[in-house]
């Protein structure tokens, strides 16, 4: 019973190692990845367009058959 209990105690302290050590990976990889990306979409100067334009003529269109 004594060596069941300590591998079980192992195992849940390797697990408890990895998970902390992924974090900080995450915490150090992923986190300024997302932070870069978000001022890249909040800079914006992307496409504009005017939605005063007149509408398209009536009389079908592109998916009907003319």
């Amino acid at each position: 019973m004594t060596l069941f209990r300590n591998v079980v105690f192992i195992a849940a302290i390797a697990g408890l190692v990895a998970g902390v050590v992924l974090a900080c990976m995450q915490a150090f990889a992923t986190v300024p990845l997302i932070l870069k990306a978000e001022v890249y979409e909040q800079a914006g100067g992307g496409h504009t367009h005017d939605h005063g334009l007149a509408p398209a003529a009536p009389g079908g269109n592109a998916m009907s058959s003319a």
